[in-house]
């Protein structure tokens, strides 16, 4: 529950600088794609299907991948328009950055291959 509300705090840290066009250099420009897709694994591990460390830190990062890749088109006028803004490869190294810490822990302290306990984080 702790490591829910720090992600929390984070989200809504980060995205009160970039509502007030804070420049907070490396924060704003790839904070979101460092606690993001950790958050999403958390919760992927936790939620109802609690697969392995590995299947649940492949699925996170391509789908994470598979977002950023979308940004490379324009597929304004469709229902994937929501995906509009500018290709960053060092977001995909931010994802894969904060996934790695995340399958570190999970497998170094949990070691197990079930999903976590229910109300670990």
């Amino acid at each position: 529950m702790a490591l829910t509300c720090y992600f929390v705090l984070v989200f809504v840290g980060i995205g009160g600088l970039q509502m007030y066009n804070v420049n907070a250099g490396f924060l704003t420009n790839y904070g979101a794609d460092l606690f993001a897709p950790p958050y999403l694994y958390v919760m992927f591990r936790q939620g109802r299907l609690r697969p392995r460390p590995l299947v649940a830190f492949l699925t996170v990062f391509a789908g994470c991948a598979l977002w950023e890749w979308a940004q490379r088109y324009d597929f304004s006028g469709t229902p994937l328009a929501i995906t509009r803004g500018t290709f960053d490869p060092f977001d995909l190294v931010a994802y894969a950055a904060g996934l790695l810490a995340c399958l570190i822990v999970d497998l170094r302290w949990f070691g197990s291959r079930e999903g976590l306990p229910a109300g670990t984080f």
